[in-house]
Protein backbone atom coordinates (compact mmCIF):
# COMPACT_ATOMS: atom_id res chain seq x y z
CA UNK A 1 0.00 0.00 0.00
CA UNK A 2 1.35 3.40 -0.98
CA UNK A 3 1.71 6.26 1.43
CA UNK A 4 -1.11 8.19 -0.25
CA UNK A 5 -3.59 5.29 -0.16
CA UNK A 6 -2.63 4.53 3.43
CA UNK A 7 -3.32 8.13 4.41
CA UNK A 8 -6.67 8.04 2.57
CA UNK A 9 -7.72 4.82 4.34
CA UNK A 10 -6.76 6.22 7.73
CA UNK A 11 -8.62 9.47 7.04
CA UNK A 12 -11.81 7.67 5.96
CA UNK A 13 -11.60 5.36 8.99
CA UNK A 14 -11.30 8.36 11.29
CA UNK A 15 -14.14 10.20 9.55
CA UNK A 16 -16.29 7.08 9.71
CA UNK A 17 -16.37 7.41 13.49
CA UNK A 18 -18.19 10.70 13.03
CA UNK A 19 -20.77 9.20 10.66
CA UNK A 20 -19.09 10.28 7.43
CA UNK A 21 -19.10 7.56 4.75
CA UNK A 22 -16.34 7.95 2.17
CA UNK A 23 -18.03 5.41 -0.11
CA UNK A 24 -21.35 7.24 -0.28
CA UNK A 25 -22.25 8.30 -3.83
CA UNK A 26 -22.54 12.08 -3.97
CA UNK A 27 -22.78 12.74 -7.70
CA UNK A 28 -23.95 10.44 -10.43
CA UNK A 29 -22.89 11.56 -13.89
CA UNK A 30 -24.25 10.27 -17.17
CA UNK A 31 -23.53 11.09 -20.79
CA UNK A 32 -26.51 13.49 -20.62
CA UNK A 33 -24.84 15.48 -17.82
CA UNK A 34 -21.61 15.67 -19.77
CA UNK A 35 -23.55 16.88 -22.83
CA UNK A 36 -25.25 19.62 -20.76
CA UNK A 37 -21.88 20.71 -19.32
CA UNK A 38 -20.37 20.83 -22.81
CA UNK A 39 -23.26 22.90 -24.20
CA UNK A 40 -23.17 25.36 -21.26
CA UNK A 41 -19.38 25.68 -21.58
CA UNK A 42 -19.71 26.35 -25.33
CA UNK A 43 -22.44 28.98 -24.85
CA UNK A 44 -20.53 30.75 -22.06
CA UNK A 45 -17.35 30.75 -24.16
CA UNK A 46 -19.15 32.23 -27.18
CA UNK A 47 -20.80 34.94 -25.06
CA UNK A 48 -17.52 35.77 -23.29
CA UNK A 49 -15.67 36.04 -26.63
CA UNK A 50 -18.43 38.21 -28.09
CA UNK A 51 -18.39 40.60 -25.11
CA UNK A 52 -14.59 40.74 -25.16
CA UNK A 53 -14.54 41.62 -28.86
CA UNK A 54 -17.30 44.19 -28.43
CA UNK A 55 -15.49 45.82 -25.51
CA UNK A 56 -12.08 46.01 -27.19
CA UNK A 57 -10.93 49.59 -27.39
CA UNK A 58 -7.79 49.28 -29.49
CA UNK A 59 -9.94 49.30 -32.65
CA UNK A 60 -11.71 52.50 -31.65
CA UNK A 61 -10.75 56.17 -31.47
CA UNK A 62 -7.07 56.55 -30.61
CA UNK A 63 -5.31 59.50 -29.05
CA UNK A 64 -1.53 59.14 -29.40
CA UNK A 65 1.40 60.65 -27.53
CA UNK A 66 -0.35 62.99 -25.12
CA UNK A 67 0.83 64.41 -21.81
CA UNK A 68 -0.99 65.22 -18.60
CA UNK A 69 0.92 68.46 -18.11
CA UNK A 70 -1.49 70.51 -16.03
CA UNK A 71 -3.19 69.75 -12.75
CA UNK A 72 -6.65 68.33 -12.25
CA UNK A 73 -9.87 69.96 -13.42
CA UNK A 74 -12.94 70.69 -11.30
CA UNK A 75 -15.29 68.53 -13.42
CA UNK A 76 -15.96 65.06 -11.96
CA UNK A 77 -15.08 61.94 -13.97
CA UNK A 78 -14.04 63.98 -17.02
CA UNK A 79 -11.28 63.93 -19.63
CA UNK A 80 -10.49 67.25 -21.34
CA UNK A 81 -8.60 67.45 -24.63
CA UNK A 82 -7.89 70.16 -27.19
CA UNK A 83 -11.11 71.06 -29.06
CA UNK A 84 -9.59 70.76 -32.54
CA UNK A 85 -8.04 67.40 -31.73
CA UNK A 86 -11.32 66.17 -30.27
CA UNK A 87 -13.12 67.16 -33.48
CA UNK A 88 -10.59 65.20 -35.55
CA UNK A 89 -10.69 62.27 -33.16
CA UNK A 90 -14.48 61.91 -33.27
CA UNK A 91 -14.56 62.75 -37.00
CA UNK A 92 -16.90 65.70 -36.50
CA UNK A 93 -17.29 67.45 -39.84
CA UNK A 94 -18.20 71.07 -40.42
CA UNK A 95 -15.89 72.51 -37.79
CA UNK A 96 -12.90 73.23 -40.02
CA UNK A 97 -11.69 76.80 -39.81
CA UNK A 98 -13.50 77.58 -36.57
CA UNK A 99 -11.59 78.77 -33.54
CA UNK A 100 -10.95 76.70 -30.44
CA UNK A 101 -13.71 78.35 -28.44
CA UNK A 102 -16.37 77.96 -31.14
CA UNK A 103 -15.35 74.35 -31.77
CA UNK A 104 -15.41 73.57 -28.05
CA UNK A 105 -18.90 75.08 -27.70
CA UNK A 106 -20.31 72.84 -30.44
CA UNK A 107 -18.59 69.70 -29.17
CA UNK A 108 -19.52 70.21 -25.52
CA UNK A 109 -23.16 70.78 -26.43
CA UNK A 110 -23.18 67.50 -28.37
CA UNK A 111 -21.01 65.29 -26.16
CA UNK A 112 -20.99 67.03 -22.77
CA UNK A 113 -23.41 64.61 -21.09
CA UNK A 114 -22.21 61.40 -22.81
CA UNK A 115 -19.89 58.85 -21.24
CA UNK A 116 -16.94 57.20 -22.97
CA UNK A 117 -14.93 54.11 -22.12
CA UNK A 118 -11.32 55.31 -21.94
CA UNK A 119 -8.26 53.05 -21.81
CA UNK A 120 -4.91 54.51 -20.74
CA UNK A 121 -1.66 52.97 -22.00
CA UNK A 122 1.98 53.90 -21.67
CA UNK A 123 4.69 52.59 -24.02
CA UNK A 124 2.23 49.96 -25.23
CA UNK A 125 1.47 48.69 -21.72
CA UNK A 126 -2.07 48.75 -20.35
CA UNK A 127 -2.51 51.02 -17.33
CA UNK A 128 -6.22 51.10 -16.59
CA UNK A 129 -9.66 51.59 -18.11
CA UNK A 130 -12.26 54.03 -16.84
CA UNK A 131 -15.61 55.53 -17.73
CA UNK A 132 -15.27 59.29 -18.29
CA UNK A 133 -17.10 62.19 -19.85
CA UNK A 134 -15.27 63.82 -22.75
CA UNK A 135 -14.96 67.60 -22.80
CA UNK A 136 -13.38 69.92 -25.36
CA UNK A 137 -10.90 72.44 -23.97
CA UNK A 138 -10.24 75.75 -25.68
CA UNK A 139 -8.36 78.08 -23.33
CA UNK A 140 -4.65 77.29 -23.13
CA UNK A 141 -5.09 73.63 -24.18
CA UNK A 142 -2.18 72.46 -26.38
CA UNK A 143 -2.90 69.85 -29.02
CA UNK A 144 -0.86 67.17 -27.22
CA UNK A 145 -2.20 67.74 -23.71
CA UNK A 146 -4.96 66.10 -21.70
CA UNK A 147 -6.34 66.94 -18.29
CA UNK A 148 -8.55 64.89 -16.00
CA UNK A 149 -10.45 65.10 -12.75
CA UNK A 150 -8.50 64.66 -9.50
CA UNK A 151 -9.35 60.95 -8.96
CA UNK A 152 -8.39 59.96 -12.50
CA UNK A 153 -5.19 61.99 -12.31
CA UNK A 154 -4.26 60.30 -9.04
CA UNK A 155 -4.84 56.86 -10.59
CA UNK A 156 -2.82 57.81 -13.67
CA UNK A 157 0.11 58.81 -11.47
CA UNK A 158 -0.05 55.63 -9.42
CA UNK A 159 -0.34 53.31 -12.46
CA UNK A 160 2.22 55.03 -14.71
CA UNK A 161 5.84 53.91 -14.98
CA UNK A 162 7.21 56.97 -13.21
CA UNK A 163 7.17 56.88 -9.41
CA UNK A 164 8.39 60.44 -8.99
CA UNK A 165 4.87 61.87 -9.26
CA UNK A 166 3.01 59.39 -7.04
CA UNK A 167 2.96 61.66 -4.00
CA UNK A 168 2.42 64.95 -5.82
CA UNK A 169 -0.82 66.87 -5.33
CA UNK A 170 -3.57 67.58 -7.84
CA UNK A 171 -1.93 70.79 -9.04
CA UNK A 172 0.74 68.78 -10.94
CA UNK A 173 0.20 66.50 -13.91
CA UNK A 174 1.45 62.96 -14.43
CA UNK A 175 4.97 62.34 -15.72
CA UNK A 176 5.11 60.49 -19.02
CA UNK A 177 3.57 60.23 -22.47
CA UNK A 178 0.36 58.27 -22.86
CA UNK A 179 -1.83 56.73 -25.55
CA UNK A 180 -5.59 56.70 -25.08
CA UNK A 181 -8.23 54.49 -26.69
CA UNK A 182 -11.86 55.48 -26.30
CA UNK A 183 -15.37 54.92 -27.55
CA UNK A 184 -18.88 55.95 -26.48
CA UNK A 185 -20.60 53.79 -23.87
CA UNK A 186 -22.89 51.19 -25.47
CA UNK A 187 -26.06 49.42 -24.29
CA UNK A 188 -24.00 46.21 -23.86
CA UNK A 189 -21.68 47.87 -21.34
CA UNK A 190 -23.38 46.23 -18.35
CA UNK A 191 -21.06 47.80 -15.81
CA UNK A 192 -22.14 51.27 -16.92
CA UNK A 193 -25.76 50.48 -16.09
CA UNK A 194 -25.12 48.55 -12.89
CA UNK A 195 -22.96 51.39 -11.53
CA UNK A 196 -24.61 54.27 -13.36
CA UNK A 197 -23.47 57.71 -12.17
CA UNK A 198 -27.09 58.76 -11.62
CA UNK A 199 -28.33 57.20 -8.40
CA UNK A 200 -31.96 57.01 -9.54
CA UNK A 201 -31.12 55.01 -12.67
CA UNK A 202 -28.74 52.74 -10.76
CA UNK A 203 -31.34 51.94 -8.07
CA UNK A 204 -34.07 51.36 -10.66
CA UNK A 205 -31.92 48.82 -12.50
CA UNK A 206 -30.97 46.92 -9.32
CA UNK A 207 -34.60 46.85 -8.17
CA UNK A 208 -35.68 45.54 -11.59
CA UNK A 209 -33.05 42.79 -11.45
CA UNK A 210 -34.10 41.78 -7.94
CA UNK A 211 -37.78 41.75 -8.90
CA UNK A 212 -37.07 39.64 -11.99
CA UNK A 213 -35.07 37.18 -9.89
CA UNK A 214 -37.97 36.80 -7.43
CA UNK A 215 -40.43 36.42 -10.29
CA UNK A 216 -38.53 33.77 -12.22
CA UNK A 217 -36.39 32.07 -9.56
CA UNK A 218 -38.79 29.11 -9.26
CA UNK A 219 -38.76 28.61 -13.03
CA UNK A 220 -34.96 28.78 -13.11
CA UNK A 221 -34.66 26.19 -10.33
CA UNK A 222 -37.17 23.92 -12.09
CA UNK A 223 -35.28 24.25 -15.38
CA UNK A 224 -32.00 23.35 -13.63
CA UNK A 225 -33.64 20.26 -12.08
CA UNK A 226 -35.10 19.21 -15.43
CA UNK A 227 -31.78 19.55 -17.24
CA UNK A 228 -29.94 17.66 -14.49
CA UNK A 229 -32.31 14.69 -14.78
CA UNK A 230 -31.30 12.17 -17.40
CA UNK A 231 -34.23 11.78 -19.85
CA UNK A 232 -35.65 8.29 -20.22
CA UNK A 233 -35.94 6.75 -23.68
Amino acid sequence: MSLASGFASSACEWLGQTGFNCQAKIVSLTAWHLLIVAVVFLVVTIIAKFLRDVNRLDRMFQLDQVRSSGGSIHYDETLVINAHRMARLLEENGLDGQGLRATATVLNQKFGSKYFMVEFRESGSFLFRKELKLRAGWYNYPDNEIRTDAKTLEKLKSESMSREDDDTDRSEGAIGTFDLFLRPVRPLDLRHWLYHPKREIRLAIWVAIFAAFLEYSADIVQLAKTLSTTPSV
